[in-house]
């Protein structure tokens, strides 16, 4: 810091201090719920549109938690087997996007969702439905397996 920094933020009165780092804190608090309700929206933005919705360790709770239907590919980009579930994932979320929302998680980026649900082979896929897991497939899974698992549970 310069010195003519320090002496001009030294000679501020304590309340105004505190003002300002309390301004901060406000706006740093407005920025994450932006930040979040961002978020939310390319969620349903995904869901909408039948695309599938990469999910991170950050997004991952508060994507499943919600009400409703969610299938997530847990995978990797170096899997044969993980590309090949790929168009298949795609489809569901074409013919399925209006009634679960379609996820993948790559597992070299999030190992900690992927141990969480103490995932061992890929591809795995599981379906939760208002949070809470359902159904899981582990391996190369056609599209009409999983589109009868979902169908179980679309209301």
């Amino acid at each position: 810091m310069t010195k003519s920094f320090q002496m001009k933020f030294s000679s501020l009165p304590p309340l105004a201090i505190v003002v300002l780092v309390i301004g901060m804190a406000m706006l740093g608090y407005y920025l994450f719920e932006q930040v979040s309700k961002n978020r939310l929206r390319e969620s349903a933005v995904a869901q909408a549109s039948g695309a599938v919705l990469e999910l991170t360790q950050e997004t991952f709770d508060q994507t499943i938690q919600g009400e409703g239907l969610v299938l997530v590919e847990f995978g990797a980009p170096w899997c044969a087997a993980c590309r090949a579930q790929a168009p298949i994932i795609e489809e569901l979320a074409i013919t399925h996007g209006g009634n679960a929302l379609i996820a993948k998680v790559d597992v070299d980026r999030s190992g900690q969702i992927a141990n969480q649900f103490q995932i061992q082979g890929i591809p795995a896929i599981i379906i939760f439905k208002d949070g809470t897991p359902v159904r899981k497939f582990v391996g190369l899974t056609q599209k009409d397996v999983l589109a009868g698992a979902l169908n179980e549970f679309i209301l």
